[in-house]
C-alpha cells in the first residue's frame, strides 16, 4: 500500500518544529494535548506532513492558538501506520 504522506523539507523555524521542545499555554482551552506532542517528538515519533489523507488517520485534534504558532501547523494527528504528525 503506498502512502501518500508528503514530509516537508527543513527550513527556518518554525518550519522544524521537531527541534526543540515546545511550550504550554496554561490558558489554551483548545484541546491540543501538547504533552503528547512533545512525548512523540522527543521518542522520535512525530512526522512534519504538508498534508495526509483522511483515510490514514486515526485521530485528530485541532491545534491551540500557541501550538500553531510554535510549529506552523494546523492539526495533530496519530497516523494508522502508527506515530503521530503535526500537519499543516
Amino acid at each position: 500500500m503506498k502512502s501518500s504522506l508528503q514530509t516537508i523539507q527543513a527550513t527556518k523555524a518554525p518550519a522544524t518544529p521537531l527541534d526543540h521542545p515546545l511550550r504550554m499555554d496554561p490558558n489554551d482551552d483548545s484541546g491540543t494535548p501538547v504533552a503528547l506532542v512533545e512525548l512523540a517528538r522527543r521518542a522520535g515519533h512525530l512526522e512534519f506532513l504538508n498534508e495526509v489523507d483522511a483515510e490514514d488517520v486515526l485521530t485528530e485534534f485541532p491545534m491551540g492558538p500557541m501550538p500553531t504558532e510554535q510549529t506552523g501547523a494546523s492539526r495533530f494527528v496519530r497516523l494508522r501506520s502508527g506515530g503521530y504528525a503535526l500537519v499543516r
